[in-house]
């Protein structure tokens, strides 16, 4: 049976507007539920959940050493939720392993933000397409990183709204999925309705190199679902706390931007 959620939904309010309006300390809100679900997905496809995590109360407490307490009443309290197919370590790349919190039939529905990272055409649980299509009719924020789209695609969540994947993917999304409209971005935001889509691409672009390493790394860079999830923070998180988060670890999506600056430059045969 599934866990109820209490999630921000019942306030109304994003952690930037309770910071902007009200002390923290006079609104009781529930944890941030963040959920994060991978099935041997890329372990750069799931990174960016760093950023949000930077914006928790844990890790401002934590991080008080280095001068960081004064945020400590726009810190937001955040619970992340790790779900996949069992509850058994589940490895990423390269031979990394994370163990579940959930499985797709015990993980709650109604979460705040639900990241998802992209695991191989042929990796489609049942169980995993049933929950993501009855969690985009309760979460009010789904990110999607690389193939992770093709993934949410699959559990029909993403019919009539617009969407990116990894930019070498994005000819084959449209064949699969020619409901969705599908765009050559750098991320793309949906908000249509009541759950708000962000996904994100996973392929770099630049002069062409030949080597195999270099490749691999343009497919899937993972700058981009990093920026995505950086100006999602900046948008609604508190300013200070956004900005301190994101540059804690170096990162300013408004260097690279949401659209891409070059042409896709596919490798000649025999370059990967």
């Amino acid at each position: 049976m599934r866990g109820e959620v209490q999630s921000l939904s019942h306030l109304i309010l994003s952690p930037f507007i309770v910071s902007n309006y009200f002390s923290i300390s006079d609104v009781h809100m529930a944890p941030l539920r963040i959920g994060v679900l991978f099935e041997n997905n890329q372990l750069s496809d799931i990174v960016g959940i760093d950023l949000l995590g930077n914006c928790s109360t844990k890790y401002i407490q934590e991080a008080a050493e280095f001068g960081f307490g004064h945020l400590l009443p726009v810190a937001v309290d955040m619970e992340f939720l790790y779900i996949s197919s069992t509850l058994e370590p589940t490895p990423t790349t390269p031979d990394v392993k994370i163990v579940p919190t959930h499985t797709y039939e015990t993980a709650p529905l109604g979460l705040d933000i639900l990241v998802i990272g992209g695991p191989l055409l042929s990796v489609r649980p049942p169980a995993s397409l049933t929950y993501m299509a009855e969690a985009a009719k309760q979460t009010k924020v789904i990110m999607t990183t690389c193939v992770g789209a093709l993934w949410l695609a699959d559990s029909g969540a993403l019919d009539g709204k617009r969407a990116t994947t990894n930019r070498f993917a994005v000819p084959l999304a449209k064949q699969l999925h020619p409901k969705i409209d599908w765009l050559e971005q750098r991320w793309v935001v949906d908000d249509s309705g009541p759950c708000q889509f962000w996904t994100a691409g996973g392929a770099g672009s630049g002069k062409r190199l030949g080597h195999i390493i270099i490749y691999a790394c343009r497919c899937s860079d993972p700058t981009i679902g990093i920026d995505m999830i950086a100006t999602y923070i900046l948008r609604n998180f508190d300013e200070n706390l956004a900005k301190t988060a994101c540059g804690a670890l170096d990162f300013d999506p408004s260097v690279r931007g949401q659209f891409y600056s070059a042409s896709l430059m596919l490798p000649e045969k025999g370059e990967a």
